[in-house]
Order: structure tokens, then sequence, then C-alpha cells
């Protein structure tokens, strides 16, 4: 589909502002020189366009298209202010795929509604049909059934629809600990068109345009091979892959960083005995299914500690990092449960800069040092979310 038909449509750009600047100075190379390349940190922080709630009390019809070669990123997020807070539903592109997040007050229920990975950068469509418990989604004609657990049927939302991802104030946005791409700020970066929320058309190019200064763009214009210029836009070492009409930059093995690894990174040096605190979510602290941790360190100890949390009195949840015998080795407690994960070749304490990786998808773990062979445990046994204060 050309990029007239797209225009006509009434497609956009999902290309965050925030960092665009980093992204548009001249380079010294045809491939890049002019052009204009939306990015950001970790998601659609100011290419994030706000709708009234989805008035779908007892029943809804929704559909979109889309169009990304992204891998993740938070489409919609429509959650309930008041307390309790319990009902919310979110649409969300997960390792390819695209995931659907429905509670009506009683449980919540998580549908993979695409049956192929959907971040190969032509068009998809979602459709999601709703009445009552009872619902089915579907990719590109492709349905699946789901049904909410509990006995609630009506979902009350009274947040605005966040279409694209979320921006700050963080705080002032719940987050169910389900949506993952919500917790890791990965907004959704590509193009969106038709959205229809019960059998409505909403004018969403126009609401960008009301809204935004230049983060969101209209038509879907492609601009590929980011990364294959003769001067690589990522600096310093870092290493480029293709994202949609930008680059995207992996500082963690450098020094540097920003959206193009140009800015030095904070250095922080402890004796032994210091420590630094960072508060994690406010004063109420988090909640959360997933973290993505990247950790820099050089020494000449064999033993030390490198991160740790803590939690409320009444919860023994916590993750702790450090070295043990010069190898890194992460220690995860959630309620009663407890696993280790110890990784590196070789010593690390030789006074040379090493980067530890630590992800956590629900049950599955995995660390990481510099480029070896990563450590897995698959299926850790969750009683409890991971709570940080």
């Amino acid at each position: 589909m050309d990029d007239a038909w797209d225009e006509w449509m009434g497609s956009f750009n999902l290309l965050p502002k925030c960092l665009r600047e980093a992204y548009d100075r001249p380079r010294r190379t045809e491939n890049f020189e002019g052009r204009r390349l939306g990015g950001n940190r970790k998601g659609a922080e100011c290419g994030t366009v706000l709708l009234p709630p989805w008035d779908a009390s007892k029943q809804g019809i929704l559909s979109f298209k889309f169009r990304t070669n992204e891998p993740n990123g938070l489409i919609i997020l429509n959650t309930m202010t008041r307390a309790p807070k319990s009902n919310f539903f979110a649409v969300e592109l997960l390792n390819g795929h695209i995931y659907i997040h429905m509670d009506l007050g009683s449980g919540a229920v998580k549908v993979r509604a695409s049956r192929r990975r959907v971040d190969d950068g032509v068009w998809h469509e979602l459709s999601l049909r709703r009445n009552g418990r009872d619902g089915k989604v579907g990719v590109d004609g492709q349905w699946n059934e789901f049904r909410t657990p509990g006995e609630a049927s009506q979902m009350q939302l009274d947040s605005p629809m966040y279409i694209g991802g979320i921006g700050p104030p963080y705080a002032e946005i719940y987050i169910p600990p389900a949506i993952w791409t919500a917790t890791l700020r990965q907004g959704f970066v590509g193009c969106l068109r038709d959205l229809t929320l019960s059998g409505k058309p909403v004018d969403i190019a126009h609401i960008a345009r009301q809204q935004d200064s230049g983060a969101i763009k209209p038509s879907c214009h492609v601009i590929a091979n980011q990364c294959g210029g003769q001067v690589s836009p990522c600096q310093n070492g870092g290493q480029c892959t293709e994202g949609w009409n930008r680059p995207l930059c992996d500082c963690s093995a450098t020094l540097f960083t920003g959206p193009t690894c140009g800015r030095e990174s904070a250095t922080l040096a402890f004796n032994g005995s210091q420590h630094m605190a960072v508060w994690i979510g406010g004063t109420q602290g988090s909640r959360t299914q997933t973290e993505e941790l990247v950790i820099r360190f050089k020494t000449s100890r064999p033993a030390g500690l490198l991160l740790l949390t803590s939690a409320e009195s009444s919860s023994s949840d916590r993750l702790e990092i450090g070295l043990v015998a010069g190898r890194v080795r992460a220690n995860v407690r959630l309620g009663d449960r407890e696993k280790n994960l110890l990784a590196g070749l070789t010593v690390l304490n030789d006074n040379n800069w090493h980067t530890v990786r630590f992800s956590r998808r629900a049950s599955n773990l995995r660390l990481q040092v510099d480029g070896t062979q990563p450590v897995r445990v698959l299926h850790f046994h969750l009683i409890a979310l991971f709570y940080a204060k």
C-alpha cells in the first residue's frame, strides 16, 4: 500500500519526539542527511494520544490496523483511577505478538491474539468483541475466544485511554503488573489507522494534531536502512539495530548513554562501606512481574554487593546482585521461593569494565555477563509479585 493511500486513510506514525533532536542532526552520509527520525528511551513517552475512557460497560467492539517492525510496545491502556483500581483493558505488542489484557474486577485475563509474529513491517488488523464476561479477539481474521474469571461482568474505566504508550508523570497512572510493556515504559513505535470504538470511527489523526506538537506524524512513510550508512548513528561503540524509522542504539557495553550513546554516563566510586539508595515507585513502592536491569562495574575485589532491593516489612521479596568469588550471582526471592543464578566464565575482579544484564518475565529469569551465554531459569514457581520500596 503506497504512502498516498495511507495518508488518505488517516494513517499516522507514532514516532515519539522526546529525543527527536538527537536523531534530527544532519548526518555525514546520504542515508541520514536531512531526515527526521523519531525515537525515545523506553517507549512513546511524548508520542501518546489521550482519548476519553472507553464506554464499554456491558459490551464493546474495538478494531484498528497497525504496522511496525519493532517487537515490543504498549498500544492501548485504559484503567480505573478510583479505588480499588481493579478494572483495566490493554493491548500490547510483546515479542512480536499481540496480547490483550482485561479485568472486570474479579480477575484478569491475558490472551494472545496473534498466531504468528506481526512485527514484520506490513499492515495487520486487530478486532475485539466482548459481551459481558465472554469475548473474542482476532488478528487478520483469525479469532480466539476468551472468558474473564470471577463473577464481575461489567467493565468500569475512568482514566483516559492512552494510545501509543504512557507519558510522565508516571506516578499518576495505575499500571497493572501484568502489562509488561507498560512497566518497562515501552511505547508503540509504528503506524496506526482506522481505529473504531463500539462501531464508531475515531478521528485519531485529528486528535493527535490537537494534542501533539510534532511527535506523531501523518501518513505512514518508511525510512529503511537506519544502521547501514558509512557512519553509524550509534556513537562510541554503541550497537545499532533497525527500529521503525529510527536507529535503536544499545549503549550498555559502553561508558556512554543517550539515544545515540553520545552522552558520557555518570560513574560512581565506592570504597566497600558506602552505598546509594534509589527509591522505586514513589511512596507506595511498585509491584511488578517484569524487570530489566543493566549494571556496569569494575573492581579488584572478588566479593561485593552491586544491587539490593528492599521491601515492606510484611514482604520477603527481594532481588540481590553481587560478586561472589569473582563471579556474578543473582539471588531472587519471591514469597517463600528462592533462586540463585551464577554467571561469568572467568573471574571478573580484574579491574576491567564488565556488563551485567538481568531480566525477569514472571517466572522466567535471565542473567548474562558481557557477551557470554546467558544463564536462564524457566518457570520459577511464583506465588507473589515482586515488591520493591
